[in-house]
């Protein structure tokens, strides 16, 4: 019995960075983030104006030259999306380093013949800046009216774009997921058998 709440308290701890991360993203970052977003969609990937969204992105995403930028041809996913920018969910947090998924919707009117496209983001902070250093496609899904369908797209990225270490170790990471959700339950789980083995003491 000890071993096995000796066990689940390990669990818990190595749970408890992953949780704490998340937590530490201050309201002015994300600010900052949805902002950052807005531009690299608006001005990226929609091609409304490359050139401007060139300035929130890291140097391996900015190459090319004016000419290249100008044209739209460059290391950015192009997508024709609609509405706000700022459905994306906390992926990871390390220190001035940050993953999100990004959720995309087509334009209204395409909604019948595009689907919308989950994106993996890296950014990395640059003083109060987050800068874009990877942003790939990792799921595609099905138009509206048409039968639901995700499909994965690991090499839609563009031959410019770099890869991301730390998508990499994305997968370490996600192994502690679990254990973060149920974090909080095993050390409750915890302080209800300690208070059980205490009782059951007084009663022996």
């Amino acid at each position: 019995m000890l071993r096995r709440v000796f066990l689940l308290a390990l669990l818990a701890l190595l749970a408890w960075p992953v949780t704490a991360s998340a937590a530490r993203l201050s309201r002015a970052d994300r600010a900052a983030i949805d902002h950052t977003l807005d531009v690299i969609v608006r001005d990226g990937v929609k091609r409304e104006n490359p050139l401007a969204a060139r300035p929130f992105l890291t140097a391996d995403l900015a190459a090319g030259t004016k000419a290249q930028w100008k044209r739209g041809d460059i290391a950015l996913y192009p997508y024709p999306a609609g509405g706000n920018f700022h459905g994306w969910t906390l992926a990871y947090h390390s220190p001035h380093k940050v993953g999100v998924n990004l959720l995309l919707q087509p334009e209204k009117r395409l909604r019948r013949k595009t689907g919308a496209i989950m994106f993996e983001v890296d950014l990395v902070q640059r003083g109060h800046r987050w800068l874009v250093a990877n942003f790939n496609p990792a799921a595609i899904y099905t138009p509206e009216g048409q039968r639901p369908n995700i499909t994965a797209e690991n090499d839609l990225a563009p031959s410019g774009a770099a890869a991301s270490g730390s998508r990499a170790k994305l997968g370490e990471i996600w192994l502690f997921v679990p254990l973060g959700v149920l974090g909080g339950g095993l050390v409750l789980g915890l302080m209800v058998l300690a208070v059980k083995w205490r009782a059951d003491r007084r009663l022996a």
